[in-house]
């Protein structure tokens, strides 16, 4: 990790040039303090400190509980005071016009390293089980104020802006129910059985409950001609027979980490039928013009507008995927009973929660399943629509909104997962009616005071992007650490196309070493790996990528250089696994609706080896071939 050190030290020497401001202290004072902390000091420490500095920019001045480990004389720590003083005045008031360039350098050399993945304690996995269990209790809390009806006034005006925003979209993946219309798929992650790419297609373990919308003679088999076959193979299981969802953690950040539940194969399978039917409809309803599940850009549009007119808020949630309650849900699909029941067919009742046993859960789903992002981003929209217009504390069983109420609301709310967008005058309101339904609100990732604000990955200042490249992995050692070299390339060409070029130049000797000289000037949509390049390599008209011959076959330049090469899981199927897996895809590639699953489906099943190997690569190696540099 040492080497991330010098890569600090190369970032001040970007921001000190970028903003004419000496570094040269701050550097001594980092290298002094991560001598004696370690990672976590850049990652962490550094990190609050950009997290402070954030909150100060929205506040509008820096208060006395910011910057706690940090000297301070005045109102300014000592630490980027350089930067700091063109922003802030010597008693920690915002300037009138705060210099945008030193923004963005306190923000990069603060939150950098915020993400870099490493191998954590068990005290931080301890940490995420029982935030998971907190969540948990959070959600019976929930439950108890719903069954026992103190929530039914506000549940009523719920269900009656969730019949406006989403009423014909939901009907429509009704009438998919009822019309058997739904299509299963399986994704290329694991399951709770711990499958991996094609084993998930031998299906061995099917829940009886499933039945009723997914009928195991239609969803296991092509037809019926095979039924016997399948019951033969498949394990039929009663609800108390189930397999829970196995929870496990992902890295998030060095001291933080992410829950992830891992379904079963065959509620995984269900799931998906259900998802494709709800995002290929969602359109139908106005609710749409809030939301949109592939796309982050007009919540990042929205944000960079706030951040200039200060009329529109950005709000992040914590744990939302585990705060939505099953009863909620419920609730919200009331008037649709197919896709209710088909919903809760689909959805897992237990968890695996390591050093807490098996639990049945209150929560609708966690992240992995495939039902958890639509549906409670449709929730939130709900939620956030309600508290733009209706004060929760001045409701009542009369309270009535209006279409055209809602659709004067286009361009003020968006939501995407829970990054949440909406009318700063009516930001209190909002939350009211997020914790009034189990939410919380992150309030250190949640901005509408000042011009600073963030969503969906991009960051504003007074319409100024101040993003930050993101340090992701510690660089590699060696030709073997494939990932790390691919994560070093990339943030490489990321802080060159950010204009810190002391920064990129400083890893390009590492990278020719490491990939033996084969590191051209490529383009940007090049499958090379290699450097980007504005100006050309030599003081010649020389393009800003490498031709090394013409391919005659193809007409195209072409340079040498290393490609990906993913290394599938081998998992050969036959015989009926291998029949349901093809015609299952073929039925995604024939349909018109499957949008953005084309490109992806037909270059997997162009492969003839796809019955032999599939999946989400087990790894990835680097092989030398020809390629167009552009």
């Amino acid at each position: 990790m040492k080497s991330l050190l010098t890569l600090f030290g190369e970032a001040a020497c970007d921001m000190s040039a970028l903003c004419s401001v000496d570094t040269a202290r701050d550097v001594e004072y980092v290298t002094r303090r991560y001598e004696n902390e370690g990672l976590p000091f850049l990652a962490v420490r550094l990190a609050t400190f950009g997290k402070d500095f954030q909150k100060s920019l929205d506040q509008g001045f820096v208060a006395a509980d910011s910057f706690l480990s940090f000297k301070r004389r005045a109102g300014l720590p000592e630490l980027f005071k350089g930067f700091l003083q063109h922003v802030f005045d010597p008693n920690g008031v915002i300037l009138p016009s705060p210099n945008h360039l030193c923004i963005i350098a306190v923000r990069q050399l603060t939150l950098m390293f915020e993400k870099v993945r490493i191998d954590y304690d068990r005290q931080v996995v301890d940490a995420a089980m029982e935030g998971y269990m907190a969540s948990e209790r959070n959600v019976k809390e929930l439950d108890r104020k719903i069954q026992s009806g103190l929530l039914d006034p506000q549940l009523a005006l719920f269900e009656q802006v969730a019949n406006i925003l989403w009423a014909d979209t939901l009907q429509s993946v009704e009438e998919d129910v009822l019309n058997g219309h739904l299509v299963p798929r399986h994704g290329p992650g694991s399951t709770a059985e711990k499958l991996l790419g094609n084993e998930k297609w031998t299906q061995t373990e099917w829940p009886v409950r499933l039945d009723e919308w997914f009928p195991h003679q239609e969803y296991l088999v092509p037809s019926l001609r095979y039924w016997r076959e399948a019951t033969e193979y498949a394990a039929f299981l009663a609800p108390e027979q189930e397999r829970p969802v196995r929870v496990i953690t992902v890295p998030k950040t060095v001291g933080k980490a992410r829950i992830i539940a891992m379904e079963p194969a065959a509620m995984q399978y269900c799931q998906q039928a259900v998802f494709d039917s709800l995002t290929k409809n969602y359109r139908r309803s106005i609710g749409s013009f809030f939301y949109s599940h592939d796309d982050q850009i007009p919540n990042q549009l929205l944000a960079e507008e706030g951040s200039v007119t200060g009329k529109l808020a950005t709000l992040d949630l914590s744990a939302a995927s585990d705060s939505l309650s099953n009863q909620l849900v419920l609730r919200f699909l009331g008037r649709y009973p197919a896709l209710s029941s088909a919903v809760q067919a689909c959805r897992s009742k237990r968890a695996d929660v390591p050093g807490h046993g098996v639990i049945r859960l209150s929560k609708f789903a966690s992240m992995g399943s495939a039902l958890c992002f639509p549906l409670e981003t449709m929730v939130f929209v709900t939620l956030a629509v309600m508290g733009s217009l209706v004060d929760r504390n001045g409701m009542n069983e009369f309270t009535r909104v209006r279409r055209s109420e809602i659709l004067d609301l286009v361009g003020q709310v968006r939501t995407f997962g829970d990054d949440i967008i909406v009318p700063t005058s009516k930001t209190q309101s909002v939350i009211d009616w997020l914790e009034t339904f189990g939410f919380t609100v992150n309030q250190d990732k949640s901005f509408w005071t000042g011009k600073f604000r963030e969503s969906c990955g991009k960051d504003y200042y007074d319409g100024t992007d101040v993003s930050v490249v993101r340090v992701r992995a510690d660089l590699p050692a060696s030709r073997s650490c494939t990932s790390e070299i691919l994560a070093t390339v990339s943030l490489r060409n990321r802080l060159y196309l950010a204009g810190m070029w002391h920064s990129a130049m400083s890893l390009d000797p590492l990278l020719e070493k490491l990939l033996r000289g084969r590191y051209p000037n490529v383009g940007l949509f090049s499958s090379v790996l290699g450097r980007i390049s504005f100006s050309p390599r030599y003081f010649s008209e020389a393009p800003r990528y490498d031709v090394e011959r013409v391919n005659t076959s193809l007409q195209c330049e072409e340079v040498n250089g290393w490609v990906v090469k993913p290394i599938l899981p081998s998992c050969k199927i036959e015989g009926l696994p291998a029949l349901m897996k093809c015609i299952i895809d073929g039925n995604y590639l024939s349909n018109d609706l499957a949008f953005h699953k084309w490109d992806w489906l037909d270059g997997i099943r162009r492969d003839p080896s796809h019955l032999d190997q599939d999946g989400r690569p087990l790894k990835i190696e680097l092989r030398l071939r020809w390629r167009q540099p552009y």
